[in-house]
């Protein structure tokens, strides 16, 4: 399979992929989306929650940037 997709990505004119960094950026799109940390370890198979965030999903700037204001908001409520 791995070949097959490979080849295909080639073709496609994409940039270079493997097959198995789809599982990252589903989990990474499943946690940006909220997806709660079971479903995405449901979805990719793993034995536990915790394996699947810290293996699997990423921190991106806009999560980041969401968190720093939940805080500031936390901050300036009276």
């Amino acid at each position: 399979m791995s070949k097959a997709f490979a080849g295909a990505v080639a073709r496609s004119g994409l940039p270079r992929i493997r097959l198995h960094d789809l599982r990252h950026s589903r989990a990474s799109h499943l946690a940006r989306a909220g997806a709660h940390p079971i479903v995405i370890q449901t979805q990719l198979g793993h034995s536990s929650a915790t394996f699947s965030q810290e293996v699997y999903t990423h921190v991106d700037r806009g999560r980041s940037r969401a968190a720093a204001s939940a805080v500031g908001a936390l901050m300036d409520a009276p």
